[in-house]
């Protein structure tokens, strides 16, 4: 686990989470609005394609685990990173010489594999970056830090956003693949400066590092595997009542966005040009991430560390049954919008932050193996059974949007004592281990 270090160890970690966090979210958004316009394209075979998702999700996910498991922390960024470029080049390529005999099988192909793609990236930045501070450190850089990332994700909205409708998808896939390059580098040296726990070092050297944290003095020699057997984070997962708080919290959460999502593919329907519903998904990006960088800026450091874990958890559950509630009794493209931009931008500010600092009083292992199991599996399972809910309870009730809207509050609301229970435990998992830093740090050698 993470352990503290001084501010003068700690601002270039700062500075090289602040690249990865900016290019790997500006990547993101450059992918994301294609992506999401190929689901109002066929709106039919969404449920299947979020069917194909899950089925393709269990297929990688263990053999990504099994091979992170060998892989050192240093080497796992890279490699997943370099991976995910060739891939959409491979797609840019397919798309620029018309290579497909199938438009439907392709755009629908590009969805699923986008949709893994999103989640890998961010799992690999945020395993990376939460395994380089401790938890009070994330507490203070986290506004820093993930307002970099909001910036980033402002830069890719705003370019699908203003740019022409018939600029090519080609363009922005080879734009994703440049910027997650430097994003790669970031990652790899933020890695080396994660505790020498992880790595062989001289004993001497290790007594004079700065507690937790390698420097150029104590560089291990050889990195080691993250986990010492092959293994896929499943019985760490089994065995751990937080994780599974969090794989719970999580699925809950996803439920609601899923609904959220199928109301709004449902919607952006009625419009027929392509390059328009992209560029409607592009202004809503560009919405979230304006209000996420001013309240990141400003707020997120402030209140994770004055109201605490656990109100910082609950503000998007809270916040999700209302605005369902509000859809209920108002069914409009703009009040669906609105609840979308406020949630997303919540989320982003406020929630996203303080799950990732969930994963700062975990092992190496649960952090790079469990964690990315549930960013993965348990997000895809939740988006297949949200998708097959969601499908099943229109066909047998008719309900329209306000009858959805009800349908999905009963999931926001139960998220809420989730929340409360994980940020507890979080706030007193931190406290022994700072306590057990401190005792380390001051008892002599």
């Amino acid at each position: 686990m993470p352990a503290s270090s001084n501010s003068s160890t700690n601002n270039p970690a700062v500075l090289r989470a602040g690249i990865a966090s900016f290019c790997v979210l500006a990547s993101y958004y450059l992918v994301r609005p294609i992506r999401d316009e190929i689901s109002s394209e066929y709106p039919d075979d969404v449920a299947n394609m979020w069917t194909w998702t899950a089925i393709l999700s269990l297929v990688i996910m263990p053999l990504y685990t099994a091979v992170a498991s060998k892989s050192s922390s240093r080497h796992l960024a890279p490699r997943v990173y370099l991976s995910v470029a060739a891939i959409l080049t491979t797609f840019a390529a397919i798309f620029y010489f018309d290579l497909a005999s199938n438009a439907a099988v392709l755009n629908q192909s590009f969805y699923v594999i986008s949709s893994l793609y999103a989640l890998f990236v961010v799992s690999v930045l945020w395993s990376t970056l939460t395994g380089t501070f401790s938890s009070s450190q994330s507490k203070k850089q986290a506004g820093r830090v993930f307002s970099a990332g909001t910036l980033g994700g402002l830069l890719g909205s705003a370019t699908v956003s203003f740019s022409p409708e018939t600029l090519a998808v080609e363009i922005f896939l080879i734009g994703a693949v440049i910027l997650i390059m430097p994003a790669a580098w970031a990652l790899k040296s933020l890695a080396a400066l994660q505790p020498a726990a992880e790595a062989e070092t001289h004993s001497n050297e290790a007594e004079s590092a700065e507690p937790g944290m390698a420097t150029a003095a104590t560089k291990p020699k050889v990195a080691k595997p993250i986990s010492e057997r092959l293994e896929t984070g499943w019985k760490r997962l089994l065995k751990s009542r937080y994780l599974q708080g969090i794989g719970l919290y999580l699925l809950l959460f996803v439920c609601g966005s899923g609904f959220l999502y199928f109301m709004q593919k449902d919607i952006l329907h009625q419009y027929s040009d392509r390059g328009e519903r992209r560029k409607i998904l592009g202004s809503m990006d560009l919405g979230v991430q304006i209000l996420t960088v001013a309240t990141q800026f400003f707020m997120t450091s402030q209140v994770i560390r004055r109201w605490g874990m656990p109100v910082t958890l609950t503000i998007v559950p809270v916040l999700t049954v209302v605005g369902f509630g509000a859809l209920a009794a108002a069914q409009t493209f703009w009040v669906l919008a609105a609840l979308v931009v406020l949630r997303r931008a919540t989320n982003f500010a406020l929630a996203k932050p303080a799950r990732e600092i969930l994963y700062t009083v975990v092992s190496p292992q649960e952090r790079y193996l469990t964690k990315p199991l549930l960013d993965v599996g348990i997000y895809r399972f939740g988006d297949l059974a949200t998708a097959w809910m969601y499908e099943g309870i229109k066909a047998l009730t008719s309900f329209g949007v306000a009858g959805m809207a009800l349908v999905a509050i009963p999931f926001a609301g139960a998220s809420i004592p989730v929340a409360r229970w994980l940020g507890r435990r979080q706030e007193e998992l931190a406290t022994a281990e700072e306590t057990v830093v401190e005792a380390e740090t001051t008892t002599p050698r």
